[in-house]
């Protein structure tokens, strides 16, 4: 028999070390990968979610914070990874839900850089 090793990246449709948020519908849960912490020059504990406009559409993103502020929600971390997540059904409701199908329990999006503290989340 011949084994052949299964090219994780597609599958998935990206790279692994491509930075991205997993976000889940039924809790609204933000799960950022690993990769997003990559991005980043220093440790932070809490984040917002921003918007802006852009050609007419409404663009979100995470600014990065070391303490908390009004609006800021508190990073969750595990211990055996680097990637962090929050949780904000508003969110999810507002400006994610017609992203998921019927049937989605979870959706994925990339996460750019576009300032030392900004990501932004790529629909």
């Amino acid at each position: 028999m011949e084994w052949k090793v299964v090219d994780l990246n597609r599958i998935s449709g990206r790279k692994l070390s491509d930075p991205f948020v997993s976000i889940t519908k039924v809790n609204g849960m933000f799960s950022f990968s690993a990769s997003v912490s990559n991005l980043l020059d220093d440790d932070y504990n809490y984040l917002q979610f921003v918007t802006s406009e852009e050609d007419g559409k409404t663009i979100i993103a995470i600014k990065l914070l070391k303490e908390e502020t009004d609006n800021s929600l508190k990073i969750q971390r595990t211990k055996n990874s680097r990637g962090f997540s929050v949780y904000s059904s508003g969110i999810c409701n507002r400006y994610f839900a017609d992203g998921f199908k019927d049937d989605d329990k979870r959706i994925s999006f990339p996460v750019k850089k576009v300032e030392d503290t900004i990501l932004m989340i790529v629909k």
